[in-house]
């Protein structure tokens, strides 16, 4: 069997002549799963010649109708012709691009000579797609880059049209443009107005961060580099999740009030935040002014009162009666918490630690060192505690469980967990602002997709900036 395919282009001037595509060839032999339709090599093939066919008709059309002088309508003086590559989603393509003399017309007196242009590559200033960006940034966002370009080149025709480093470089420019358009967005924002009320958009959020190893061994820099997560729990369901490298942004509270603000919190509404205590989140929620009251997360205070439960066991073999006192008072004080009776709920631990204190073989024992650990987390962030239970039972959020899955899904399933990858900085940065937007699915092709700039400093960044404003 031969089966040979061919294509037919309708309103081309090439439209009486058919273009073919490829010959699929199969012996009469046996029919077996092996040779059964398309193989996926030759499926890639001929993705890649309708391609390279479809493209270069369109292309011919186009440029039909540029041969001649918009003003005078006179045909332009044809100077030479070149080729200019443009990479999609089905492969790479090599297009003519023929080069004109500018017009009379059109030339000022002063110039002695006629200036060149090309028509094409002035239409093409970006040689990608952006739907070929898009997916080849979403799959670099979920794997690693050189395991994404392996599995592109595997089901798409883009052998020649895809590398690691380019895969690399796009995540970096499409993550600065995001980064630089939150920069100016941040700019906008408008400023909270009086005490604010419960936001109806917003019922909580969390914030937590994980240290990457650093790629740069330098003593200034230290050997971690610290990546903050945060989701939004939000009314209507669902969450949305945001993220970035502390030393990469100037202000963590601005970024946390414009990921709220883009989550529908108003300027007279509060967001409830729910913290564990940790310095990055009392660094990121201390300016902020879209977040309200601040609840301390019940996951740590229980794991606490857990420790110390536990380091009483050891008690038991020696003093079962004061063991027994011991860990009624630390699940009284524990049950109090939850209630919402945090300044009686104190007095417990206090007791049980100049108990554990008076006893000489327990002095500076773990049990001590724990119930110490407990009295010391309630004493500092006692103004967040709430009543639990009310809230559990009102089904509102008293953990930030929430966070710590921000953190696993963000940052860790890509970048730390089961992976031994070492991380600049920036690229860190970048790729979590990809990420994310992949994540809460706010990804769209571009229409003028962002070029390869290799720092956040290029000067192509900055032309292609300043081509969107004037657009």
């Amino acid at each position: 069997m031969r089966l040979i395919i061919e294509a037919r282009i309708e309103g081309a001037a090439a439209a009486s002549t058919p273009i073919k595509l490829g010959v699929i060839e199969r012996q009469n032999e046996e029919l077996t799963l092996s040779n059964l339709g398309l193989r996926l090599d030759e499926g890639r093939e001929l993705l890649r010649r309708t391609q390279q066919a479809a493209v270069s008709v369109q292309v011919a059309s186009w440029l039909a109708g540029r041969s001649a002088c918009e003003s005078c309508h006179l045909p332009l003086a044809h100077k030479d012709i070149g080729t200019i590559v443009c990479r999609t989603t089905f492969g790479k393509v090599e297009l003519a691009s023929p080069r004109y003399l500018q017009c009379w017309c059109r030339t000022p007196v002063q110039y002695r000579a006629r200036p060149t242009f090309s028509p094409l590559a002035l239409a093409l200033r970006q040689r990608v797609t952006g739907e070929f960006e898009q997916l080849q940034v979403e799959w670099a966002a979920q794997l690693p880059y050189r395991s994404a370009v392996r599995l592109l080149r595997q089901i798409l025709p883009l052998d020649a049209g895809i590398s690691f480093s380019g895969t690399r470089n796009r995540v970096r420019a499409v993550g600065l443009q995001l980064d630089r358009q939150d920069e100016r967005a941040i700019e906008t924002l408008p400023k909270a107005r009086g005490p604010g009320i419960q936001s109806l958009s917003v019922t909580a959020v969390a914030v937590d961060s994980v240290w990457l190893k650093h790629c740069e061994r330098k003593r200034t820099e230290g050997r971690q580099l610290n990546v903050v997560a945060g989701r939004a729990t939000l009314a209507e369901g669902g969450t949305s999740l945001y993220g970035y490298v502390t030393r990469q942004v100037p202000s963590g509270a601005k970024r946390l009030d414009l990921f709220l603000s883009q989550q529908g919190v108003r300027p007279n509404e509060r967001a409830i935040a729910i913290t564990d205590g940790a310095v990055e989140f009392e660094t990121a929620a201390a300016g902020s002014v879209l977040t309200g009251a601040r609840i301390l997360d019940w996951f740590h205070i229980a794991m606490k009162f857990r420790a110390a439960q536990m380091s009483a066991v050891m008690l038991s073999l020696r003093s079962p009666a004061q063991w027994r006192a011991i860990e009624h008072s630390i699940e009284r004080a524990k049950w109090l918490v939850w209630h919402g009776r945090a300044h009686k709920a104190l007095e417990r631990p206090r007791s049980v630690l100049e108990t554990v204190k008076g006893m000489p073989e327990e002095d500076r024992s773990t049990l001590s060192l724990n119930v110490e650990r407990v009295l010391n987390y309630l004493d500092q962030n006692d103004c967040y505690l709430v009543p639990y239970a009310a809230r559990y039972r009102a089904g509102l959020a008293i953990s930030s469980a929430t966070a710590e899955s921000a953190v696993n899904e963000l940052v860790s399933a890509r970048m730390a967990k089961r992976r031994q990858m070492r991380w600049s900085e920036q690229g860190a940065h970048l790729l979590v602002q990809v990420r994310s937007a992949v994540l809460n699915e706010t990804l769209r092709p571009r229409e003028r997709p962002v070029p390869w700039p290799a720092k956040a400093n290029d000067s192509r960044y900055r032309d292609y900036e300043w081509e969107l404003e004037a657009a």
